[in-house]
């Protein structure tokens, strides 16, 4: 089960994605602000009518030519500043998804080991305790007092092992929305 998932697939990870998103926006952006160095054309058609009277027609071209470059040149350069922003946060999310990514494969390796150290010996122990203390307390072997003792660690130990079976399902869907499977 585990050997299937690799800390580095973290790609479709909404955080994730969602910051190279951001710098995807960023890095454009910095091509809208270059644009308006370049100078702009126009050209309008209008058909005017004066009295009543139509078939004036109008036509107008125009070029508007930037004078002053240095206020845009420091737009660009906050545009590559909000860049090189968005790309460092974009990075350090990439980090620190692929870090818990790792913790959780670790945590959940763990804990399938101690699942199957309940599921091969610790319930089998719990089960013969219950039915040897049931049949004592039959047979008049042992009082209520031990008996409720027995119990007590044998329900203790089933109690212990779902903890471990809801901590490893919380675990796992935790990995999966770190993955972007969820």
């Amino acid at each position: 089960f585990l050997a299937d998932f690799d800390s580095s697939s973290v790609a479709n990870n909404p955080l994730l994605q969602y910051s190279l998103q951001n710098a995807e926006v960023s890095k454009a952006n910095i091509g809208v602000e270059k644009s308006e160095f370049l100078p702009k054309f126009s050209i309008s058609y209008d058909k005017l009518k004066y009295n009543d009277i139509s078939g004036f027609s109008a036509y107008q071209a125009g070029i508007s030519i930037p004078l002053w470059f240095l206020p845009q040149k420091s737009r660009v350069k906050a545009a590559k500043a909000d860049a090189m922003v968005a790309e460092n946060q974009y990075l350090e999310q990439k980090a620190i998804t692929e870090s818990r990514v790792s913790q959780l494969l670790k945590s959940l390796e763990k804990t399938q080991k101690t699942l199957d150290y309940y599921q091969k010996g610790a319930l089998i122990l719990a089960e013969e305790q219950i039915t040897t203390a049931e049949l004592a307390s039959k047979e008049g072997e042992i009082d209520y007092v031990n008996y409720i003792t027995i119990l007590n660690s044998a329900i203790r130990i089933k109690q212990n092992h779902l903890q471990f079976i809801n901590q490893f399902n919380q675990q796992t869907i935790e990995l999966q929305y770190q993955l972007g499977n969820l």
